[in-house]
């Protein structure tokens, strides 16, 4: 679950497109969604919604990651907005995929070049958990210079990035030596997802559309085979949290929901595919096959010689990794990682998948699970096949979690069984994608590093037993007239060895350097300066920071008079935002100098809703967040000569008390995710919050059988209800089982 930027208002429209068809209920749910706002003192019970994506959340700029002993962290290149994918080419050139729909170039000495690639924002929709997902070079980019891009394609251009339904599609473009593309006026070569007439209609296996109906769960990553050049492609479910005929699409073969797809390099299915043998039409969507029944399989990698490395991000429950076999089921929506789906395991569909545990048609069970406790979005890494690690790494499988911010090593052996999972790395920040380096093996991966300059790193080792340090560097103030007196701080600069540092700092001015840790320095001339300090171990190892000085000229001032800070919003009811911005040298700041930001925190990661332009906008609060989350809205103010200061305010969700009760009490209830929790009890919920609630068929109390009757708002045992802006109960009702009479002794 990733991170969303939009394109912005037009000059007629201000207004940040907000959700359009959140949570729709389908014909084929009619008459099991209840409103629970007339209902005097009653409640709803949630079953909470966590999105992870990778694409999409983040904690934001976190401490230096720490890894075993003899290993170390670099920077392979810095540059860009909220990059999310990265591809590789044989001459050491780094191409950086933007969420938003820019691709950039960074250089075999790690210069990202300020022009980009190539920008097809005006395509893709990056609302929420959408954009442009997935990059890859081909198997022979040195001869033939192709490089995929895998993104939702915006359907509405008039009213970009909103919240209703798109589609996907994976396109291919060809990259010159001197980092131009062949045909620039129309460099894209569609290979999958041709039908872009509107959203992809009921499942069709002759219809070439990749549906993203939801905000979340769409395509993610593209790799081109290292033996054979063929293409793969992951596309998540893209449903919204119900449950309903669509929720069955990733056992579809007629459809791309929820699946693992292998094709050849322009988009026909491969003669040998495991599904629908008998089809001999490889353009059919049955023959584009590969695996199916995931969630979300956002990042994945693949094994040269074997089938792909694939991490199915969770709902509620647990996350997983997959070492994939042709034709199989992954389990999802009945199974969630190595466990039955709770609400869905009541469901007439998932009994008849339960029914074939012990069969050759089970779903597959993944290779390794684990808990997805308060929040979690696994990242599908490779397997290490360099020689520069220890002999232990060798063919391990890596892999991380975004959102808990770690990576582990899994030793994995001849028969894809998870023998061992070895901690390698905590404290991880924003990683949403890891990767094989191409020059000796080494794991790195893309951080998409909120509100700096995105990266691409490594982990490389060094055989040390001594550490490198971590640079940590800040200004005080950062611009204004001069002379301008500058407070330097290396506050946060740290040695995990706890060995003393050195500094020094070069002003970037042609003074004298520094080598206090914290010294005051003045710029008597106009002019942008970089400053850079180097702290030093002692023992061969150093690191370094930069920070801008730009004197001559003062930072805009950003307002923000709407909303007001701590103010509260309703899910569903759109929220005004308006602001202004003044600047020392220019005076009030243009319309096209403001832009927005809307960040939803979410338990302890953020998701990225919406952004926008101008004095005026608009968003439109999830109805799929309860109580635990809260919005951040950031106006930024941009000076004449592209100076920027950013200013905040907090809304929060306005709650009621929801109590959850049973007649007779004791009853085990499904809600916000937890599964059997026992009625009656009462919980702080978000106004206009939608989502399901569950009651067991039938408990035991006191020796006695009480079996479910219904429930007070009239839904069925499993249905969606909004929280209502009044203190509710909801409560299920039980009746007593009648014990039938002995038969009578014969005489």
């Amino acid at each position: 679950m990733l991170l969303s930027r939009g394109h912005g208002p037009s000059e007629q429209d201000l207004s940040v497109p907000g959700p359009r068809a959140l949570l729709a209920v389908p014909p084929s749910a009619a008459g099991r969604t209840r409103r629970l706002a007339a209902l005097p003192k009653r409640s709803v019970v949630l079953l909470g919604v966590c999105v992870a994506a990778l694409l999409l959340t983040t904690a934001g700029p976190a401490a230096a990651t720490t890894l075993p002993t003899g290993f170390e962290e670099s920077l392979v290149a810095s540059g860009g907005s909220k990059p999310v994918a990265a591809a590789f080419a044989p001459d050491g050139r780094k191409f950086m995929a933007e969420k938003g729909g820019k691709v950039r170039v960074a250089t075999a000495q790690g210069t990202v070049l300020s022009t980009p690639l190539l920008d097809i924002s005006a395509r893709v929709n990056s609302y929420s958990d959408r954009g442009l997902l997935g990059i890859a070079t081909d198997k022979d980019f040195a001869s033939n210079g192709y490089l995929y891009l895998l993104y939702v394609y915006e359907l509405d251009p008039l009213v970009p990035d909103s919240s209703g339904p798109m589609v996907s599609r994976l396109t291919r473009v060809t990259v010159n030596p001197d980092n131009t593309l062949e045909n620039p006026s129309d460099p894209e070569t569609v290979i999958l997802g041709k039908d872009v007439s509107g959203p992809c209609p009921e499942p069709d296996n002759t219809r070439d559309c990749i549906p993203a109906d939801y905000k979340w769960h769409v395509i993610g990553t593209v790799r081109s085979d290292p033996e054979d050049g063929t293409l793969w492609v992951g596309t998540g479910d893209t449903h919204a949290p119900l449950v309903d005929a669509r929720s069955y699409r990733p056992y579809d073969e007629s459809t791309f929901a929820g699946k693992i797809i292998h094709v050849e390099r322009n988009g026909q299915g491969l003669s040998d595919h495991p599904f629908c043998s008998a089809d001999t039409n490889l353009s059919h969507t049955c023959t584009k096959l590969y695996a199916k029944g995931f969630r979300n399989p956002f990042r994945f990698s693949v094994r040269s010689g074997k089938g792909p490395v694939v991490g199915d991000v969770g709902s509620e429950h647990r996350e997983e990794l997959d070492l994939l076999k042709p034709g199989r089921n992954y389990g999802w929506p009945c199974y969630e990682g190595d466990v039955r789906t709770p609400l869905y395991d009541q469901e007439t569909r998932c009994q008849q998948e339960y029914a074939k545990e012990g069969t050759a048609d089970a779903a597959a069970k993944p290779a390794w699970s684990y808990p997805h406790g308060t929040g979690a979005s696994v990242v599908g890494g490779p397997a290490y096949t360099g020689t520069r690690y220890p002999a232990e790494y060798r063919g391990n499988v890596f892999v991380g979690d975004y959102v808990q911010g770690w990576v582990k090593a899994l030793e994995v052996d001849q028969n894809d069984e998870v023998t061992k999972v070895k901690d390698f790395a905590t404290g991880w920040p924003a990683g949403v994608a890891l990767e094989e380096m191409p020059d000796n093996g080494d794991v790195g991966y893309v951080d998409i590093a909120w509100g700096m300059p995105g990266a691409i790193r490594r982990f490389s080792y060094t055989g040390s037993v001594n550490a490198p340090p971590t640079a940590r560097a800040s200004a005080t103030p950062s611009s204004g007239g001069a002379p301008l007196d500058v407070a330097f701080s290396s506050s946060g600069s740290t040695d995990p060895d706890g060995d003393t540092l050195t500094y020094d700092w070069n002003f970037g001015d042609g003074s004298p350097h520094s080598a206090e840790p914290n010294p005051s320095h003045t710029y008597s001339s106009d002019g942008s300066y970089t400053a850079r300090l180097t702290v030093a171990d002692g023992n061969g190892h150093t690191a370094e920071e930069t920070v801008a000085v730009r004197v001559g000229n003062t930072a805009p001032t950003p307002s923000i008079s709407a909303p007001v800070d701590e103010s509260t919003y309703r899910g569903g009811v759109e929220v005004q935002l308006r602001g202004s911005a003044t600047d020392s040298e220019d005076g009030a700041v243009p319309e096209s100098g403001l832009s927005w930001q809307v960040l939803l925190h979410h338990n302890t990661h953020i998701h990225e809703q919406s952004t926008g332009s101008g004095s005026q906008a608009s968003f439109t609060p999830l109805v799929d967040h309860d109580a635990d989350s809260y919005y951040e809205v950031r106006l930024t103010a941009t000076d004449s000569e592209g100076l920027q200061k950013s200013g905040t305010v907090q809304v929060r969700p306005e709650t009621r008390k929801l109590t959850l009760a049973s007649s007779p009490a004791g009853a085990p209830i499904g809600y916000a995710g937890q599964q059997d929790v026992t009625a009656p009890f009462t919980r702080e919920s978000a106004v206009g919050f939608r989502t399901s609630v569950s009651a067991a068929v039938s408990f035991t109390k006191d020796g006695l059988t009480y079996r479910f009757q219904g429930w007070s708002d009239g839904g069925a045992q499993q249905h969606t209800i909004e929280v209502p802006a009044t203190d509710s109960t909801l409560t299920a009702s039980y009746a007593r089982e009648r014990k039938k009479p002995k038969a009578p002794r014969p005489r």
